[in-house]
């Protein structure tokens, strides 16, 4: 069974076309076509159609709002309590219908993004739930989102990683600078050159050299 029945007067087929095209690009299963099988009848199809789709779509239209056999099928379509009808025409719908809010397409001109066709599209949503296309492109972008957090998270413990690889290169540079110490001296690496400094050129000399040590150091961490 289809998804969709299109009801509609056989005088407005060419301009419920486009509908069928517009809502078959839904992904949405429509039924339209009157053409009859070898040994059925015209009731038979519409009767096995109507009864077993998921909502009922009646185009209004001064052809339609006159038509016994339309009215009969949003009959059908109310009572199942999955009727959604449409305007093609500045029309009243028939007595007994005119409760029932219609989407208005009588400017429209077939675009699916027309804003008149995306609140056709939540309407009948409503009904039997979202569009297969939109259903599918909305998991499409649940799986990206999940791929670019997964993505971006990798990212971030590299970079982590990385910093706390670097820390850990200028600790051990710091460490080895401040504690490198001779055998028995006692000293550390810059005490030592500080005091060769004032002994061979004096306390001012090793003022001198302290601040060039210490720059030094500061390079190399």
């Amino acid at each position: 069974m289809s998804d969709i029945f299109i009801g509609y007067a056989s005088e407005d087929l060419e301009r419920v076309l486009p509908l069928v095209s517009a809502l078959e690009k839904t992904a949405w299963s429509v039924f339209w076509d009157r053409t009859i099988p070898a040994g059925k009848t015209l009731r038979q199809v519409i009767g096995v159609e109507i009864q077993g789709c998921h909502t009922v779509i009646v185009a209004w239209t001064v052809n339609s709002v006159n038509s016994e056999w339309v009215q009969e099928e949003a009959e059908i379509g109310r009572r199942r309590k999955i009727l959604v009808p449409v305007l093609l025409d500045k029309v009243e719908p028939p007595f007994g219908f005119g409760g029932i809010q219609a989407a208005n397409l009588v400017a429209w001109h077939g675009e699916n993004s027309s804003p008149a066709f995306t609140r056709l599209v939540s309407d009948i949503a409503a009904v039997i739930g979202p569009a297969p296309a939109a259903t599918k492109e909305r998991e499409g972008g649940w799986r990206s989102d999940a791929e670019e957090r997964h993505k971006t998270e990798e990212d971030r413990l590299r970079e982590q990683e990385g910093e706390r690889m670097e820390e850990e290169g200028r600790r051990k540079a710091r460490e080895e600078n401040q504690r490198r110490v001779e055998p028995g001296s006692g000293q550390t690496w810059f005490q030592r050159r500080l005091a060769l400094v004032r002994r061979l050129y004096g306390p001012t000399a090793a003022s001198a050299a302290v601040a060039v040590l210490i720059a030094l150091i500061v390079v190399i961490q």
